[in-house]
């Protein structure tokens, strides 16, 4: 699978848009329809039939011709034109003096001809046709699409901020509300414990001020004894 940013006029924010469209590959966008990219925030009718001829370009350029082998024949010389020489004359002997015509040579043979086997050119491979580059129009749409996925990103992080904010303030204020009741325990405990120690102030003092009377009376009735006895 080609990646979709490989293909000509696709930027980071279209490629985030294609992605979340489900076209994640350029085999993808070569299949594409163009009433399937123009759904699209920021793709045009005329931008998406530019995109899906880059995407097949760009399939066409990946994909490696088969190289065939040319066809190596060996040119045959043409053959040389072979003349017979002509017969050499034969001389007249002087004793007859008569001279004796020279026979004609023979007709020299017709050099053949023989053609040559053309090599084997190879087949040239097939080029994809050449999309058009991407307009202002075009441009202009890419960084609308880029502005809106960055004001997308910043309200997404100013909601996560928000509510960081408040899970914060909630988290505060029941950790403090839980310090309130821990503290409104602790002063209705110490305020208990205080009750009982007055309480135990209370009944030893009483119980000293009746043990300090019973001892006072037995004294008092000890010396009255002793007085009507010296009577």
């Amino acid at each position: 699978m080609i990646p979709i940013q490989r293909v000509r006029g696709v930027g980071p924010a279209l490629a985030k848009a294609l992605n979340d469209a489900g076209i994640s590959s350029a085999e993808k966008l070569a299949a594409a329809t163009p009433a399937t990219l123009t759904s699209i925030d920021g793709i045009s009718e005329n931008r998406a039939t530019t995109l899906i001829a880059a995407a097949k370009e760009v399939i066409a350029s990946d994909v490696k011709p088969a190289v065939t082998p040319a066809a190596t024949t060996s040119r045959r010389k043409p053959a040389t034109r072979t003349t017979a020489k002509p017969a050499a004359a034969k001389k007249a002997s002087p004793a007859r003096r008569t001279t004796t015509a020279a026979k004609p040579t023979a007709k020299p043979r017709a050099p053949t001809k023989t053609a040559a086997k053309p090599a084997a050119t190879r087949a040239p491979a097939a080029t994809a046709p050449a999309t058009p580059a991407p307009t202002a129009k075009d441009k202009a749409q890419d960084e609308a699409a880029a502005k809106k996925e960055a004001k997308k990103a910043a309200r997404k992080a100013e909601e996560a901020a928000k509510k960081a904010k408040k899970k914060a303030a909630d988290k505060k204020k029941k950790d403090a509300d839980k310090a309130k009741k821990d503290a409104k325990k602790a002063a209705e405990k110490a305020k208990k414990e205080a009750k009982k120690a007055e309480k135990k102030i209370k009944a030893a003092a009483k119980k000293a001020a009746k043990a300090a009377r019973e001892k006072a009376k037995k004294a008092a009735k000890a010396l009255r004894d002793k007085a009507r006895k010296k009577k």
